[in-house]
């Protein structure tokens, strides 16, 4: 079982009502995080979602237009919206979802380009809070930093940027788009604690026909059914891997000693491809990456 998700920049969804409901209805995803949704408490959930599909999560601005972050999600499955201290007004949404016994997290951030370094601070503080769960997350949004190389991990000293860059890499989260998705640079993003759940992750054309925004969409999918994920569940800790620190020559190295046509000739369906390639992978994890055990809540 696969949860399709989309990741977008809307720019505002009052004006592009019509579009959204295509993506809810004409080619529905189960989760659906949206950033710059320029609406306020007086806008309706019906209006929204009129077929009453998603559970709704969103947090607007209260003093000033644009902006604001929400989550939808599919009613096929329960939604959990997370309570914690927003007082520094942060454009955050938080829920966990529940797949059978399973919890993931979904973290949905929209960052102002003209937040300081003070505002960073709170921003990291607060996701760290939200980041402290023994199942996987999933941080989306648009984080405003367009000089991060997510692919060498650095980033210019500003206090905003490398900041957010070493948050993310102290919490063991993996940056997980790699083409642009506004002008040539990365700024919306998904992150993740268990990058090997999310598959086929593609970047589109922006949200929008006639009034589009000027980001491109994000599409991926998460393997609710992997199972190292079910295994780590049903166990009193978790394994959260500390990436930043992986050893990936030796892990590459690794990997290039399989004799992977014995592996394919094995292993005769794609499920059985699939697992035996987990298998492997985390076994280099395992050997080359080092890990913290956190207890299961």
């Amino acid at each position: 079982v696969f949860l399709a998700c989309s990741v977008f920049n809307a720019r505002s969804i009052k004006n592009k009502l019509q579009d959204l409901y295509h993506v809810l209805y004409d080619a529905p995803k189960h989760v659906i995080c949206i950033t710059e949704t320029g609406l306020n408490d007086s806008f309706p959930d019906g209006l929204i979602d009129p077929k009453g599909q998603y559970n709704i999560l969103c947090y607007d601005r209260s003093v000033s237009n644009g902006g604001g972050v929400c989550i939808l999600t599919h009613k096929s499955f329960a939604a959990v919206p997370i309570e914690f201290d927003n007082s520094a007004n942060l454009e955050i949404s938080a829920l966990d979802a529940i797949i059978g016994e399973t919890k993931y997290r979904f973290i949905n951030v929209y960052r102002k380009p003209i937040c300081d370094v003070t505002n960073a601070k709170e921003l990291i503080n607060c996701l760290t809070l939200l980041m402290n769960v023994s199942w996987p997350v999933f941080m989306t949004g648009d984080f405003n930093c367009p000089d991060i190389d997510w692919d060498v991990l650095t980033a210019p000293r500003d206090g905003v940027q490398n900041a957010i860059l070493d948050f993310a890499c102290d919490v063991g989260l993996v940056q997980m788009v790699s083409q642009a998705t506004r002008c040539n640079n990365i700024i919306d993003l998904v992150l993740t604690t268990h990058p090997i759940f999310v598959s086929k992750l593609e970047v589109h054309e922006p949200f929008g026909t006639r009034k589009c925004s000027d980001h491109n969409t994000i599409e991926f999918f998460i393997d609710v059914n992997a199972e190292h994920c079910q295994h780590d569940h049903i166990n009193s800790v978790t394994k959260q891997y500390l990436w930043k620190n992986g050893d990936y020559i030796s892990i590459s190295n690794y990997l290039n000693d399989i004799d992977w046509a014995n592996f394919m000739s094995h292993n005769l369906t794609v499920d059985a491809i699939w697992n035996g390639f987990k298998s492997l992978l985390f076994a280099a994890f395992d050997q080359f990456v080092p890990f913290v055990l956190k207890p299961n809540d």
